[in-house]
């Protein structure tokens, strides 16, 4: 049986491991925020579709990063969104994003997969600490 301070160590160190990735995602979208700003006025300027969580996050600086960049995640690897209630996002919009030159877009593709390792890792944190709360208390 696993000890009660090996899982309440390994708790501290898997929240302190996504607390640290995800400052790091923060200071990789904070370095790359002008870039991210053009994105958004391009798209804006072209009246491509910019959906509703995207429109709104882009106004909390470099915090809630996840939210600003999944939209476009989403579209460069062509997965369905919807712009709004049974309005599948255009074609064109699509095309936009799978255009863009690779140095223009790798830096939004490598913050999501950090994000993707933080929530995975606070994800194993929280399944954890129920362990831990479970088998002694």
């Amino acid at each position: 049986m696993i000890s009660y301070d090996v899982l309440f160590f390994l708790q501290i160190f898997l929240l302190l491991l996504a607390f640290g990735i995800h400052l790091y995602g923060v200071f990789l979208f904070k370095k790359n925020a002008s870039s991210y700003d053009d994105l958004i006025n391009e798209f804006r300027n072209k009246g491509l579709q910019l959906d509703v969580m995207t429109n709104i996050a882009s106004h909390f600086g470099a915090f809630f990063n996840e939210f600003k960049i999944m939209y476009f995640t989403r579209l460069y690897y062509g997965k369905i969104w919807y712009y709004k209630k049974n309005e599948v996002v255009n074609p064109e919009t699509y095309q936009f994003i799978q255009k863009l030159p690779e140095d223009q877009i790798v830096w939004i593709i490598k913050l999501h997969r950090i994000n993707m390792v933080a929530f995975s890792m606070a994800g194993l944190f929280v399944v954890v600490a129920l362990v831990w709360r479970f088998l002694y208390f």
